[in-house]
């Protein structure tokens, strides 16, 4: 295993650890952004997911029409 680098050894290796907490890690613009907007996003998203996308549309008709027809 490598030697930590001491003053004046030549043959021990530098292992620093480096602060990469620099930049600024959050960006002002919102990620999903460009999804929003996205055709092939909306598409691949149908393509993959019709079938629990379905699911849920036809539970919330569900519930729509229990809330209405509730007395």
């Amino acid at each position: 295993s490598p030697k930590i680098a001491s003053e004046g050894d030549p043959k021990t290796v530098d292992k620093r650890i480096t602060d990469r907490r620099g930049g600024e890690r959050r960006s002002r613009r919102l990620p999903f952004k460009g999804l929003l907007f996205d055709k092939n996003y909306w598409i691949d998203l149908l393509a993959d997911q019709w079938l629990s996308l379905s699911i849920s549309a036809a539970l919330g008709v569900v519930l729509l029409v229990h809330i209405l027809r509730h007395k």
